[in-house]
């Protein structure tokens, strides 16, 4: 699979790389869940995180 390139001249964006942030995000969600007593601000914080890492490909 061929990645794209960004409008800043970075090197594209393979399926690894996402693959990668993905297990980096479950990592770091790992480490903040236990904050969180409730299951729903669990998962509205995994999805907070989720929607910070997408922001890559908007802007």
């Amino acid at each position: 699979m061929q990645g794209t390139t960004s409008r800043f001249g970075e090197a594209p964006t393979t399926f690894l790389d996402i693959w990668r942030w993905g297990q980096e995000l479950e990592r770091l969600h790992a480490r903040i869940a236990p904050h969180f007593v409730r299951p729903e601000p669990r998962r509205r914080a995994l999805a907070y995180l989720k929607g910070i890492v997408c922001l890559k490909f908007l802007f």
